[in-house]
């Protein structure tokens, strides 16, 4: 019986016992009870200088991914929109995708504001593809991402609204009607949720 597995020695290198560096040697070999034999043989292997944090992940447990009930999806994933401070943003300039963090101005469940200078990046790449997406992460490291399209609010009553709850934006621009001031509702076409290690999404209805 042909059985093919791969032994991991892990040899400490005393010459340099201040970096605590491990050295591993990985063996292909055919009969299990042959490791002994093959130490030293001229056979296929890799021989790899690395310290002992990057070795962690080799003997780490697999995560076991917490169950969710479909039921309170829309509730964690309000909480954790939230909860996160400062998402990251996508958009899109031409065929090249941008990134960045954002601090919204205001959040109405899974509709988004964002404010912005009309001299930034996002302005123009906003104008020629509204479609655009947020993504928050929280320090447990689930996620919430929105999908949407930009829009620009030009309600005044809104944008008063905004502009009297955002001490940030009073100091910065003054004024509501500052020229340079232009703020975004991002409004949602699908929301997923995933957990931590779920490796799955999970949808929010909206």
């Amino acid at each position: 019986m042909d059985l093919r597995v791969t032994t991991i020695l892990l040899i400490s290198d005393h010459r340099t016992p201040t970096t605590n560096k491990l050295f591993i040697l990985l063996l292909n070999i055919k009969e299990k009870s042959n490791v002994e034999s093959h130490i030293g043989n001229q056979m296929q292997f890799l021989f790899l200088g690395m310290e002992l944090s990057s070795l962690e992940p080799l003997f780490m447990s697999k995560p076991t991914p917490k169950s969710v009930d479909p039921a309170t999806v829309p509730q964690l994933a309000g909480d954790l929109v939230k909860k996160v401070r400062f998402p990251m943003l996508a958009t899109m300039d031409g065929d090249q995708a941008r990134v960045r963090p954002v601090s919204p101005v205001r959040t109405d469940g899974f509709v988004v504001y964002v404010a912005n200078l009309k001299s930034y990046g996002k302005t123009g790449e906003i104008m020629a593809n509204p479609k655009v997406e947020l993504c928050y992460l929280d320090e447990d490291h689930n996620q919430v991402r929105i999908t949407g399209t930009a829009e620009v609010v030009s309600d005044r009553s809104l944008l008063e609204d905004i502009w009297n709850a955002n001490r940030l934006l009073q100091h910065y621009l003054g004024s509501v009607d500052n020229p340079d001031l232009i703020v975004y509702r991002i409004n949602p076409n699908r929301v997923r949720f995933m957990l931590e290690w779920a490796l799955e999404y999970h949808e929010v209805q909206l």
